[in-house]
């Protein structure tokens, strides 16, 4: 009986110190587990390699200000402008108001993205901004004082129409097509 009594023993004296291993392999597995994952990726070494890395964060954001940037061209488009100002019931001075300001706040919307672009690009987005607020007041400059905001607007138009060269909004969209194009 005492032999199976130290069977018992031994076999409960076993058990518990495979037990204790057994938990100490999994803390300590747990544990190297999380270590690894909390380390930050090793930073590339090349730099050729980091330059890769770099462009990878910045192309997304570069990209959108492009984006961005072509939507505020097309948005100040003197034809697209006349479209979303409703000139009924407004003097052409008003209507005059009314354009320059949808122009400035486009511009005060979008003025950060200068970061993420090309100088050239910039300075063609400037100047369109300028060139689109110097043809309203060109324009709304030879409106006889009882003209309505429909005839600016009229009158927009065929300076459009008239108009054979290329607008600045779209000379500063070609020149973004060409920065997105050397980027990608």
């Amino acid at each position: 009986m005492l032999q199976g009594l130290e069977i018992t023993d031994n076999f409960l004296l076993n058990g518990f110190i495979l037990a204790m291993v057994a938990a100490g392999l999994i803390i300590i597995i747990s544990l190297l587990m999380k270590k690894k994952g909390d380390e930050p990726p090793k930073p590339p070494s090349n730099p050729f390699d980091v330059k890769i890395e770099e462009r990878k964060q910045t192309l997304p954001i570069q990209l959108q200000a492009y984006e961005r940037l072509t939507l505020l061209m097309d948005r100040i488009e003197l034809i697209n402008l006349i479209k979303r100002v409703d000139a009924s019931g407004l003097t052409f001075k008003q209507q005059q108001f009314q354009l320059i300001e949808l122009i400035r706040q486009e511009y005060d919307h979008n003025v950060t993205q200068q970061l993420y672009v090309s100088d050239d690009s910039w300075y063609l987005i400037k100047s369109a901004i300028e060139g689109t607020i110097s043809t309203i007041n060109n324009v709304a400059g030879n409106q006889p004082e009882e003209a309505t905001g429909q005839d600016l607007n009229r009158a927009i138009l065929n300076h459009i129409l008239g108009t054979k060269t290329v607008s600045p909004s779209q000379m500063a969209i070609a020149q973004m097509r060409v920065d997105v194009g050397n980027m990608v």
